[in-house]
């Protein structure tokens, strides 16, 4: 009787050490890999508990910035965005070529006082480089077009900037408020080209015969296929 109780009691104690070994086996096993493998960083592991809905309330608040001429803010959440739509992998194309737009203008306006006051292309080569990549994912953004538009405009390049006008002009519904803009504008570039034309004037800058020269996104400006005019007032 005492024999068997003994043998009982040993039973339960090898097989308290069988679990507790298998337990412990697995726990280095995956310490191992935790130790080897690659280490989600901490942008990585909030970003994939991010929801879309997240997402389109950080643009929208860029977009806040933005009306209120914070273009530093607005492009801070743009970016943020962006940065969180590309890490999820969320394919809407509409949503991309919004948050690519919305980067193109916040560069454009930050732009305008440093080149005016400095020359500085930077801002104005970003908010091409943006505008490009917005067509890439929505061939019809106007927007987008404008936005080239207004950059060369800015930098006297007039028949750069009547082009992309046109294209944007094309793509907006007749009779729309956008369109009378548009065509008001490249009705100036016209009156602009003339005028110096008339007067032998050209645009130069002291000191720098080609102030474009290190600047091969405008020496070079994208020329997205057009596509068909819609019907819908942009």
């Amino acid at each position: 009787m005492l024999e068997s109780e003994i043998g009982k009691r040993q039973c339960v104690v090898m097989d308290r050490k069988n679990v507790f070994m298998k337990k412990f086996f697995c726990l280095i096993v995956i310490s191992a890999f935790w130790l080897n493998g690659p280490t989600p960083t901490f942008s990585q592991q909030v970003i994939e508990n991010v929801p879309l809905q997240s997402i389109r309330t950080t643009y929208k608040r860029g977009k806040e910035a933005f009306e209120k001429g914070d273009y530093d803010k607005a492009i801070s959440y743009f970016e943020k965005a962006l940065e969180r739509i590309q890490q999820k992998s969320v394919m809407d194309n509409d949503f991309f070529a919004a948050v690519f737009c919305a980067l193109s203008s916040a560069y454009y306006e930050k732009g305008v006082f440093p080149y005016y006051h400095f020359r500085d292309l930077q801002y104005f080569a970003k908010s091409t480089e943006f505008a490009t990549q917005c067509l890439r994912f929505k061939p019809d953004a106007t927007e987008a077009y404008e936005n080239l538009g207004k950059v060369y405009l800015k930098l006297e390049e007039y028949d750069k900037a009547d082009y992309y006008y046109s294209l944007a002009e094309k793509l907006t519904a007749p009779g729309s408020r956008g369109a009378a803009y548009l065509a008001r504008q490249r009705k100036k570039i016209q009156g602009v080209k003339k005028l110096k034309e008339s007067k032998g004037l050209k645009k130069v800058i002291p000191g720098d015969e080609s102030p474009y020269k290190d600047f091969p996104v405008l020496e070079n400006p994208p020329v997205p296929a057009l596509p068909t005019k819609t019907s819908t007032a942009q």
